[in-house]
């Protein structure tokens, strides 16, 4: 009888400091890629996680809670506090076990999460937590909080209750139902070793209009919230700084050619190729109002998609 030997997977690499995501190798990320395929047949998964394939996604989820809206006069919102840093490997693990029987699978995903991580030679292993900017990561995210989804819409069918992720929204008809539901999902993250993010929290009448995944609820209707206008703008912002950076250094080097730069035809402008969108203060206003109006046309049906800058 022969025994096959389990695939190792090698350490994420770091190139610079500040780098966002550590890179794996090719044939580490093809294969958790295919252990995702298998997995997302395998882990039970709840209508209420919406960010999941095939459970409606971003839209779904706003025309979800705008048609939930009439019914219900409270709203609870939050998100776990650092939520991929903050899992429990060896809580994880448990909840795998009793889904996932292949013990080649079960290795693979106990070196996902207990990875190590390299940087200028130095090797750190991180013992909480799952990576992200991994396929692998968003499944294994819906999949640990599984347990919470099944509580809120079997035992609390009086309320509405949706999860984006980490991002949790509870709508209620009146503030008994609404406590209690807070209390369950204080109970049930506390079991997890998990605790809400204290900024991100939020609990009052619908009235007075609530933020989730964006967007700005309220009885008036919907629309982007300050905060995603807020950074998009700063986006922009920073496109136009960075252009206009460029091209002062660009400028200060042809200093002392004998070519004399002509407004109209500026070889200082001749290495942006195209041309950059964002290269005065009125390009900046021009793609807010455009983002304002996509979006507009997203919320109304117009189109399929619309992400947030």
């Amino acid at each position: 009888m022969t025994h096959r030997t389990p695939h190792l997977l090698k350490p994420l690499l770091v190139r610079q400091w500040g780098q966002r995501y550590p890179q794996r190798p090719s044939q580490d990320t093809a294969l958790l890629k295919t252990l995702t395929e298998q997995l997302s047949n395998t882990l039970p998964r709840s209508p209420a996680c919406m960010h999941l394939r095939g459970n409606g996604g971003l839209k779904q989820a706003i025309c979800s809670v705008q048609a939930a809206l009439p019914k219900h006069c409270y709203v609870f919102r939050t998100d776990v506090k650092s939520y991929y840093a903050s899992i429990n490997h060896h809580r994880l693990m448990d909840q795998l076990a009793n889904h996932v029987t292949d013990r080649d699978s079960l290795n693979l995903l106990w070196q996902y999460m207990r990875r190590t991580v390299e940087y200028g030679g130095t090797f750190r292993e991180i013992p909480c937590g799952i990576p992200a900017g991994c396929s692998l990561s968003p499944l294994i995210g819906a999949f640990h909080l599984h347990g919470l989804d099944v509580e809120m819409t079997r035992q609390h069918r009086g309320c509405f209750y949706i999860r984006y992720m980490d991002d949790i929204l509870i709508l209620a008809p009146s503030r008994w139902r609404l406590r209690r539901a807070i209390a369950a999902v204080k109970r049930h993250l506390d079991g997890l070793g998990l605790e809400l993010h204290p900024d991100k929290t939020s609990i009052g009448p619908i009235a007075r209009g609530f933020d989730f995944l964006g967007y700005h609820h309220d009885r008036s209707g919907l629309r982007l919230s300050a905060v995603t206008l807020a950074r998009h703008q700063e986006k922009l912002t920073r496109l136009y700084e960075r252009y206009q950076r460029y091209l002062r250094a660009h400028r200060i080097a042809l200093i002392g050619q004998s070519t004399i730069p002509r407004p109209e035809r500026d070889p200082a402008r001749a290495y942006l190729n195209p041309r950059p969108q964002i290269t005065s203060h009125h390009d900046i206003v021009q793609r807010l109002e455009a983002y304002k109006r996509r979006f507009a046309a997203w919320a109304q049906g117009g189109l399929n998609t619309c992400e947030i800058g």
